[in-house]
């Protein structure tokens, strides 16, 4: 499965769509993970093979499954910069 990104303003946030579809799936500064959580949400299967493509790239930027990638956040920190983080649902919807 693949969804395309695309950057809204130059500040870092994404808007993704699932390939095929014309509805925005998300909008966030973390697509590939967001768009995950969204599409679990949808009911699809958490190992499902889901691919980050940019628009006019003729490779994918990031991969994993659903279900890994939704339970994951970025988190910049000051010392050591962007890391992987366990993501913990607020239970309201939020822009990430």
């Amino acid at each position: 499965m693949k969804i395309f990104v695309r950057e809204l303003n130059n500040h870092g946030i994404y808007e993704a769509f699932l390939e095929g579809h014309d509805k925005r799936l998300v909008v966030s500064r973390m697509p590939l993970l967001a768009a995950a959580r969204a599409l679990l949400k949808l009911g699809f299967d958490p190992d499902e093979h889901l691919e980050m493509w940019r628009e006019g790239k003729d490779a994918w930027d990031l991969a994993g499954n659903l279900g890994s990638l939704a339970s994951l956040i970025v988190k910049e920190e000051q010392m050591a910069g962007p890391a992987f983080r366990r993501f913990k649902s607020m239970g309201a919807p939020h822009r990430e």
